[in-house]
């Protein structure tokens, strides 16, 4: 006779026979297990086969009432469902239920006994962790307990907080030292799904083979200079500490934020810093979308103001010193300078300028194969954000994921140590290849509005709709093809034409014409 085995609420094996249920006893030495009835009262025992899948004996009778299908059933899902909630800390509880209930199908479970399986599943994570902290001096204050389990990765330390300052800083030995042997990396940060009491998480990537190399992650209280100072600062004597060398930034990959900018500039005096054209053309697209008059015209292919804004998104394809003459030469062909001034004097004063707040060489640079955009990194914080299923999530809950990614993390790395190189995709290779034909004939036939509107054309946003009524930017992370926007009056701009780059930009409500403030 065929026997089940299920867990008990202490997790130990139980065999069910006939809705009885029976605990383990011993092995005998001729092979045969042992159990007895998990009654107290009861002394029926059986013996089963080795491999816990028949039953070879049954001995006595059973002198109380028989489990109900209902109690059976519930603790089946219990059990199980508790044990997902520990392997998968980050799923929902009742999508966990609801997928055992497909699973297994049973026929006698009610509302109530669901109920009572969710709020075992919470406990049995609370006890995976300290009591969570309520403010964020205690959430630091607890992270340096380091002897925690939470903070280990392979018994090694994971989590490290400086004594003076409010950050968390998450990595390890083996990612350091990875890091002090690169030289570009890009710095970026996500926000809704940053730890309780954080502001962001920011998260450091390395560049190289093909691959985004995520190395160190912060826990950031705000985003200030001296905030992104520190955390320079705090990494490099990371390194010192441990390792002989540092590391030297030579290229960091940046959205628009001054004082991220700033705060790399001055750790790193002879840093090339570059921006993200993703950003730059929302921005740009966000001070069209601004004025009826110019969206208007944006919008109608057979506009000819409409054609001429979209040329200046061929800008960020030219070397930085040839900007100033291109954008005197758009300036002469607009066909509406009544209109037209409204754009071309925002991009003097905060693009154009040498003294303007991100001035061309931070934004225009011939085209290479080499990433001229943040989407590798964002794309991995929309990955990360769908790992919660609520903004915020406790700082232990996230610092639980992060070692899971750190896992892949070391096969990026052992994959980049044996030369292994990820190649580029077949759209943005064929994409490049195209622009990259389009600048070379530039520079034989001089012919700068042909090439403008050529990668104009191919590299701004198109059919853009209005989605109202939608706060929660999370509900559209996880599709491929909607880019997401905001107009000046806060409503949500979807761009349904797929794009070829790597990710999306994450926007919040503290952003301003694509500049972080």
């Amino acid at each position: 006779m065929e026997i089940q085995i299920i867990m008990s609420e202490k997790g130990k094996e139980l065999v069910l026979l006939n809705n009885f249920k029976y605990c383990f006893v011993r092995k005998r030495k001729d092979g045969y297990i042992k159990w007895i009835c998990t009654n107290k009262n009861c002394t029926a025992n059986i013996l089963t086969t080795a491999d816990k899948k028949s039953l070879h004996q049954s001995t006595g009778e059973h002198k109380h009432l028989v489990n109900s299908q209902q109690k059976i059933e519930r603790q089946i899902l219990r059990e199980n469902c508790k044990r997902k909630a520990d392997d998968n800390i980050s799923t929902r509880p009742l999508k966990i239920i609801r997928n055992e209930l497909i699973k297994n199908k049973p026929t006698d479970i009610i509302y109530s006994d669901i109920q009572s399986v969710r709020k075992a599943m919470y406990d049995k994570r609370r006890k995976m962790y300290p009591v969570f902290p309520i403010s964020l001096n205690e959430a630091i204050s607890q992270l340096k307990l380091v002897e925690n389990n939470c903070c280990l990765f392979n018994g090694d330390q994971f989590v490290f907080v400086p004594e003076n300052d409010e950050f968390v800083c998450i990595t390890t030995k083996e990612n350091l030292k990875f890091m002090t042997t690169q030289n570009e990396f890009f710095g970026d940060g996500t926000f809704d799904f940053a730890p309780k009491f954080f502001l962001q998480l920011y998260t450091i990537h390395s560049y190289t083979n093909g691959f985004y190399v995520p190395i160190v992650y912060f826990f950031l209280a705000n985003k200030t200079k001296e905030t992104y100072l520190n955390m320079w600062k705090y990494l490099l004597e990371l390194c010192q500490r441990f390792f002989t060398s540092t590391f030297d930034v030579q290229k960091l990959h940046l959205d628009f934020e001054s004082g991220a900018h700033e705060a790399a500039k001055e750790i790193f005096p002879n840093v090339m810093i570059v921006t993200c054209r993703f950003h730059l053309g929302q921005a740009w697209w966000r001070k069209i979308n601004g004025d009826s008059n110019l969206r208007n015209a944006y919008k109608d292919n057979n506009n000819e103001l409409g054609q001429w804004l979209k040329l200046f998104f061929g800008l960020p394809f030219l070397p930085s010193d040839e900007i100033e003459d291109a954008f005197l030469a758009l300036i002469a062909e607009c066909p509406s300078l009544e209109e037209g001034h409204v754009f071309t004097d925002y991009l003097v004063s905060t693009y154009i300028a040498p003294d303007s707040l991100f001035p061309p060489y931070l934004w225009a640079q011939e085209p290479s194969v080499n990433p001229r955009t943040t989407n590798g990194p964002e794309s991995f914080h929309r990955t990360y954000n769908g790992q919660f299923y609520c903004p915020h999530p406790p700082t232990h809950v996230v610092i639980s994921v992060l070692k899971e990614t750190q896992a892949q993390t070391l096969t990026i790395i052992n994959s980049i140590k044996n030369n292994v190189h990820k190649p580029m995709a077949k759209k943005d290779k064929l994409l490049s290849e195209s622009t990259l034909q389009n600048y070379n004939d530039y520079k034989v036939h001089k012919d700068l509005i042909l090439y403008l509107r050529k990668t104009g054309n191919s590299y701004q946003g198109k059919n853009l709709k209005k989605i109202r009524g939608r706060k929660n930017l999370s509900a559209f992370y996880n599709s491929s093809t909607w880019r997401i926007d905001r107009d000046f009056e806060g409503q949500l701009l979807v761009d349904f034409k797929e794009v070829s780059t790597a990710g999306f930009s994450e926007l919040t409500s503290s952003e301003n014409d694509g500049i972080k403030q």
